[in-house]
């Protein structure tokens, strides 16, 4: 399968819609009812969601495309200033930072080399932009994920309750710090 990515536009809102509802409860906690995924599918990851992300200069969404131009993947970076109380005093030493706020792809897809091509062109979008590190929230008992945020360069720092629908996730907050190599 040859590697495609590419920066999302408003027209992707659709196919990214479709592919969240695909992705998303692939990585959240069994005790997610199918009702409460949904809640977040529909204020988080919506056509309505990704078209604003995608018309929001402080947010980068890039997108794995397949050979047939359907999309395998995304990842989503958000530029704008941590806002939230539990993870800012943890970023107070890797500023100007970013958060890489979402990636997934579709399981037809797993192993294929998305993931990492999708992570690399965050990491560049970032360091372009000036930024020093990126950081992300992953719930803390998703073994994959961990496994291979921290294959790249990222290291736990803090934890935090982040909102799925009507519960709450305990997740790790982690952090790559950009080597002048990067």
């Amino acid at each position: 399968m040859e590697k495609r990515i590419r920066k999302a536009n408003v027209g992707d809102a659709p196919a990214l819609a479709e592919l969240a509802a695909v992705t998303f409860p692939l990585a959240c906690p069994p005790y997610h009812s199918a009702e409460n995924i949904a809640l977040h599918l529909e204020k988080v990851l919506s056509r309505d969601a990704f078209e604003g992300y995608a018309t929001n200069p402080d947010i980068a969404i890039y997108v794995a495309e397949s050979d047939d131009d359907s999309l395998v993947g995304y990842v989503m970076v958000d530029f704008r200033p941590c806002d939230d109380d539990e993870v800012a005093p943890l970023l107070r030493n890797v500023e100007p930072t970013a958060e890489f706020s979402k990636l997934y792809v579709h399981p037809d897809a797993h192993g294929s080399g998305f993931a990492q091509q999708l992570l690399e062109k965050a990491a560049e979008d970032a360091q372009a932009r000036g930024c020093a590190s990126l950081w992300l929230t992953v719930w803390k008992e998703n073994v994959r994920a961990l496994r291979f945020y921290d294959k790249n360069g990222f290291s736990v720092v803090g934890d935090r309750f982040y909102r799925v629908g009507e519960l709450l996730d305990h997740d790790f907050v982690a952090v790559r710090v950009f080597s002048k190599g990067d």
